[in-house]
């Protein structure tokens, strides 16, 4: 099994914070649907996006844009859309 990274690890509990369903609970993965296997609405996925924005910030990272998230359709989207965050802003 492979271990999460840092960035995983915040994006996976992002989604924990914001969505604590059963569903969310039992499927919640890297490889994971937003939609079809975690079942978030748009609403919820715009607070994961919030909740992910407010980790950012934290640690001193700009917010995310609405392109961003609405671009969102898998967990690993929200992943890449943090590394390149963290990227662009650790030069």
């Amino acid at each position: 099994m492979k271990k999460l990274s840092e960035i995983e690890l915040i994006v996976l509990d992002s989604i924990l914070e914001a969505c604590p369903t059963e569903k969310v609970e039992r499927y919640l993965a890297p490889w994971a649907s937003l939609a079809d296997d975690l079942g978030l609405s748009r609403h919820e996925i715009n607070l994961v996006g919030f909740t992910v924005e407010q980790k950012l910030q934290d640690l001193g990272f700009p917010a995310l844009t609405d392109e961003q998230i609405l671009s969102w359709e898998k967990v690993q989207d929200i992943v890449d859309s943090v590394v390149d965050i963290m990227a662009a802003n650790s030069k």
